[in-house]
Formats: structure tokens, C-alpha cells, sequence
């Protein structure tokens, strides 16, 4: 689906998989890196999903967009701040979500197996997503490794220093 092979100008692709909540899921993300600020940015989202049997596919992708969307908000923006045992982001005024004008393109490809028990959908989008953003970061900067979310500009930056 995301044409792995394919030469790609200033952009890295980055592979993830699970298989949580029996569905098998697997992501590849195609990013680019601003390696002055450290901001990453998500063009595509490939996803192939599994779960067993499939009773509604346009549900299970419409499922899978979702969960792809949150999980690079996730991976690149949301946070909670205790401080002094208060958490400081009290609304959405405070706690950064994704823009739809940061959500990358996302396609989906449902994959049943036949004969295999069902799998559950709900979030099985989420997971791979955030490891597929910091394998394609990886890949453009020669194994630099992103472990902690969110992958914010300043923490991107000092990983790229280190």
C-alpha cells in the first residue's frame, strides 16, 4: 500500500504493528522532519487491519481513521501537566489537540480472515501510530530514537543534539 521501495524527497516512512484488542493492525507512516524546530509533520498514514471477521468494513475503517487521528495527536501534541498536584491544562483553551489541518491523509485497507475469531475494533487504530511516527523519524535521521510522548519540538531537538 505505501510503496516502501518508492524514493520519497525529504520524507521517511516508519512500520508498526499490534494486535491489541485481537484485531492485527499494522501502520506505516510516511513523516517529515524539521530538523532546525523539530517538528515532525504526518503527510499519510498506511493501515491494514485484521479483526478476524468483518461484519461492518466501512465501520472498522471509519474506526481506524479515528484512532489514526488520535494517536498522531497523541504522539505529537497532547499532554496533562500536574504541577503542585494540579493538573494545568483545564480545558481545550490549554490542552493541545490535533488540527484537522495536521491530520495526516489516512488509507485503510480491512483484511479478514476467514474462520478467525472476531477481534475488537474501538481503538485498535491508536496503538501502531505513534511507534510508526518515531520508526519514520528514525529512518530520516539515522537511528535517532524518539521513546517519550509527545514528541514536542523541544524534545525532538535535544534527541536529534544528544
Amino acid at each position: 500500500m505505501a510503496e516502501w521501495d518508492r524514493a520519497r524527497d525529504g520524507r521517511g516512512l516508519g512500520l508498526a504493528y499490534s494486535d491489541a484488542f485481537g484485531s492485527h493492525c499494522a501502520q506505516v507512516a510516511e513523516v517529515s522532519l524539521n530538523r532546525e524546530t523539530g517538528e515532525i509533520r504526518v503527510h499519510k498514514v498506511w493501515c491494514a487491519i485484521d479483526p478476524g471477521v468483518a461484519i461492518q468494513p466501512l465501520h472498522i475503517e471509519a474506526m481506524m481513521i479515528a484512532g489514526i487521528t488520535g494517536g498522531t495527536g497523541h504522539a505529537l501534541f497532547e499532554q496533562i501537566n500536574v504541577i503542585d498536584g494540579e493538573v494545568r491544562e483545564s480545558n481545550f483553551d490549554t490542552y493541545r489537540v490535533i488540527r484537522m489541518s495536521e491530520a495526516p491523509e489516512i488509507e485503510v485497507s480491512v483484511v479478514p480472515t476467514a474462520g478467525s475469531p472476531f477481534g475488537g475494533i474501538g481503538q485498535a487504530g491508536l496503538p501502531p501510530t505513534g511507534p510508526a511516527i518515531a520508526n519514520a523519524v528514525a529512518r530520516l535521521t539515522g537511528g535517532v530514537r524518539l521513546r517519550h510522548y509527545p514528541f514536542l519540538p523541544n524534545r525532538v531537538k535535544a534527541a536529534l543534539d544528544s
